[in-house]
């Protein structure tokens, strides 16, 4: 699991299981600090890889003895671990990417274990390290969660062909938008990554930019927003706490060369110098598996500090998370500017 703190069910699993011995180098995907602090406690060494950028800066803060928190999402591909601790992640073709990064991290005869809910994708996590790994062994059941292991053979093996391409490698995609096409850079993990969302689009066909204006397209993902309305805008900073999303929105920056666009990675505000004509966001609402409204909260209720006077935040979401009601109670004026049967587009001044 990655950018998530794990569940006590999940951590339980991996530290009751898990052969870990002191000589050990473990890698662990995902920055949950109370299983990563307990697995150091065991091992020599302890490398954390996390695709938040936000759960990277919590442990590269605690500074736990013989624990590195890797800048990279993915690890080092020459990074030889004795054992890898991975939990479900959403997404199949993410968890093939991580199973993948696994496989190549590990030396031969090391281990890796997988955790995760029976209803949250560890069932086909499983059925694909197997065929990555050769077997993938049920090791115990607890409260609706499974924990197994899976052994790396000396022989290296070649990335399955059944998986179609390469997970752990980002594609250059041409996106058709309702202001002209752009080429996007993308890859599993990154919301929307093999297409461009309605929200999006329904997002893209009602916005005003004006000419000139500073936008702050925050949680970007592929970049798709703030490349799209770099056509118009003077400047444009794009943030996300996804580290890989900060990666593909860099290389969309790249593909069309925009010399007057920034990414940066950040927790929603955190960091972000300046203010804005125009904030846009198509914000997440899932925290791994379950609904989650506080990044939007965040970004609606503390915009006002970044924006000039007289700008706006302009937001698309799914209709039944009505955000109307706290975009009422920050802005002087909130109005719908856009609808359809699943999103809505809100502007707050």
């Amino acid at each position: 699991m990655i950018g998530q703190e794990t569940t006590d069910i999940e951590a339980l699993l991996l530290l009751e299981t898990a052969e870990l011995k002191p000589p050990d180098q473990v890698l662990i995907f995902g920055a949950s600090i109370p299983l990563v602090e307990k697995v150091a406690q065991r091992v020599e060494s302890v490398t954390v890889v996390d695709q938040s950028y936000s759960a990277w800066q919590r442990i590269a803060g605690k500074r736990i003895r013989g624990v590195t928190a890797a800048e990279n999402v993915l690890p080092n591909t020459e990074l030889r671990a004795d054992v890898v601790l991975l939990i479900a992640p959403k997404g199949r073709d993410y968890a093939r990417a991580l199973l993948w990064s696994a496989y190549q991290s590990l030396r031969a005869g090391g281990k890796l274990y997988l955790a995760g809910a029976n209803d949250g994708g560890v069932k086909s996590l499983f059925a694909d390290a197997e065929m990555l790994f050769g077997r993938c062994v049920t090791l115990t059941t607890k409260q609706r969660h499974r924990i197994g292991v899976a052994v790396r053979k000396e022989a290296s093996k070649d990335y399955p062909a059944a998986w179609g391409a390469d997970p752990t490698q980002m594609i250059s995609t041409e996106i058709k938008t309702p202001r002209g096409t752009v080429q996007i850079a993308s890859m599993p993990g990154v919301f929307s990554w093999e297409h461009l969302d309605e929200g999006t689009r329904l997002l893209l066909e009602s916005v005003q930019v004006a000419a000139g204006s500073t936008v702050l397209d925050v949680a970007c993902g592929t970049g798709i927003i703030g490349v799209t309305l770099a056509q118009v805008a003077d400047r444009v900073l794009m943030t996300d706490d996804n580290l890989l999303a900060v990666r593909c929105a860099e290389e969309s920056v790249r593909l069309n060369g925009l010399s007057h666009v920034q990414v940066q990675a950040a927790d929603v505000y955190e960091g972000v110098d300046g203010k804005f004509d125009l904030i846009c966001s198509n914000p997440p609402f899932h925290q791994h598996f379950e609904v989650s409204t506080n990044v939007a909260q965040r970004i609606i209720r503390e915009a006002g500090g970044l924006l000039n006077p007289g700008g706006r935040l302009c937001i698309v979401a799914n209709a039944f998370l009505a955000y109307e009601r706290v975009m009422a109670e920050c802005f002087s004026s909130m109005q719908i500017i856009a609808r359809n049967n699943r999103y809505v587009v809100i502007q707050g001044m």
